[in-house]
């Protein structure tokens, strides 16, 4: 448990580096349009995790990975993502940003991600990965993104890691 802990804290340290790494790069204006949608998009994809985060780890953990529940559960967040992640899109387009319109993505991969199963069946790969992999893209990516486009390309390739770890 400790362990997955520090893996997942570990990952969100590495965000956070980038996200320091960006606003030095890009300088306040472009930096804060980005970090708007970034906000943006993290409740937005609060509100697709329908409580998976939290709950369902615990569901995961006591259903197993067969149960059908479970997977319909899963359906409904990638469902309801989609919806949400087409709204920040859009709103983002509609405010005049439409460069940043690609990190509404980072709401769909919440949504279809499956580390709060992995997590349930204390997989701790399966757990702490994903967080690695968008922290590990998302640094580099940070490192070279010169313009408001490349900020926000790199931040949608980081969020979509997909529907990863692949459980079932």
């Amino acid at each position: 448990m400790i362990r997955t802990v520090g893996g997942r804290v570990a990952g969100n340290a590495l965000e956070f580096v980038a996200y320091v790494v960006f606003a030095r790069r890009l300088g306040p204006a472009v930096f804060g349009v980005l970090s708007v949608m970034l906000v943006a998009t993290r409740f937005l994809a609060l509100l697709g995790d329908s409580g998976a985060a939290f709950g369902g780890t615990r569901e995961a953990a006591r259903r197993g990975l067969d149960d059908a529940e479970l997977w319909a559960w899963q359906q409904r967040r990638e469902h309801r993502s989609l919806l949400l992640a087409g709204i920040a899109a859009l709103g983002a387009v509609a405010v005049g940003h439409p460069e940043v319109a690609p990190m509404a993505l980072g709401v769909l991969a919440r949504g279809a991600n499956r580390d709060w199963i992995a997590i349930g069946l204390q997989d701790r790969r399966g757990g702490v990965a994903p967080g690695w992999v968008h922290g590990l893209v998302l640094l580099p990516g940070a490192a070279v993104a010169a313009t408001d486009v490349q900020a926000a390309g790199t931040v949608a390739l980081g969020r979509s890691r997909g529907p990863w770890p692949r459980c079932g």
